[in-house]
């Protein structure tokens, strides 16, 4: 059994703030965001990632949610990341930048993402994605927002 979905003190605490938050950030159409790209970045990960920075958050539990197995009874649809990131930061993010991509192999990549909001709140996304005959897919996923958090569990 593959679970994706790590809670964290930090998507917690992101939770409680979710109310604050939305009161604060008008909800606009979504936009495009570019997200800064590495060397050698894969295309259907970036437009994963400029989705997200976006405020389109559905495409990316789309594709996780396609490996993984996640909890989705109703006592945990409101506590879900998916539910939390569209309450926080619905009109998603202004600019978004890989900071780290480590290639393991040509079919196995592992990425740290930071996306920023107009308010200068960040947000880490860390995966590992690997490729099944033509499609890459995120089997493994962390969000944070704290930058110490997400470097441990990738260095680990």
């Amino acid at each position: 059994m593959l679970r994706a979905i790590k809670k964290s003190k930090a998507l917690r605490s992101l939770q409680m703030t979710c109310a604050i938050c939305a009161l604060f950030i008008p909800t606009s159409a979504f936009s495009e965001i570019l997200c800064e790209k590495l060397p050698g970045a894969i295309e259907v990960l970036e437009n994963t990632k400029e989705d997200f920075a976006s405020g389109r958050y559905g495409p990316f539990f789309e594709i996780v949610n396609r490996v993984a197995i996640i909890d989705t009874s109703p006592e945990t649809s409101q506590n879900n990341p998916e539910n939390i990131l569209q309450s926080a930061f619905p009109g998603g993010f202004h600019t978004c930048s890989t900071v780290m991509s480590q290639r393991v192999s040509e079919r196995f990549i592992s990425e740290i993402v930071v996306f920023m909001d107009s308010q200068d709140r960040v947000i880490f996304l860390g995966w590992d994605a690997i490729k099944v005959t033509d499609n890459w897919e995120i089997i493994k996923y962390q969000i944070e927002d704290r930058f110490d958090k997400i470097i441990a569990e990738w260095r680990s």
